[in-house]
């Protein structure tokens, strides 16, 4: 590798077939004791990408333009792509982790200063993400 750029390239690549990976392991790790009950018992199995969806224990609900959050968002990608004018938002979901809620309020309480973490991330690495 001959540049710097060349370098967080190829650590960027990496980290997304990392993160590939971790996920494949969690997906088939949980997919075989699924498939040996189901085929013992004779019970209908719920379509594969309701199963992973099912293991991510995340609600994600899409959100659109009368959404409350959506504003901010605009707000805050207006702000933050570099004076491009070409960035618009295509999809909005709001993420609600099993336990996160509760565990985020013993840590930090109802803080009234609170700010939203806002950073952008390939589709490959969403699952492992939530």
């Amino acid at each position: 590798l001959a540049t710097r750029v060349q370098l967080d390239e190829k650590f960027d690549m990496l980290n997304t077939l990392r993160d590939i990976d971790a996920a494949q392991s969690m997906a088939s790790a949980s997919a075989a004791p699924a498939a040996s009950s189901a085929s013992q018992s004779k019970i209908a199995l719920p379509h594969p990408l309701d199963a992973k969806y099912a293991q991510l224990e995340c609600a994600l609900v899409p959100l659109g333009p009368q959404d409350p959050e959506w504003p901010t968002l605009s707000t805050y990608l207006a702000a933050t792509s570099g004076g491009s004018g070409g960035a618009h938002l295509r999809g909005v979901w709001r993420a609600d982790r099993a336990g996160e809620a509760a565990g985020f309020a013993r840590a930090h309480g109802l803080k009234a200063n609170r700010r939203l973490l806002w950073h952008g991330t390939s589709v490959a690495v969403v699952a492992a993400i939530l």
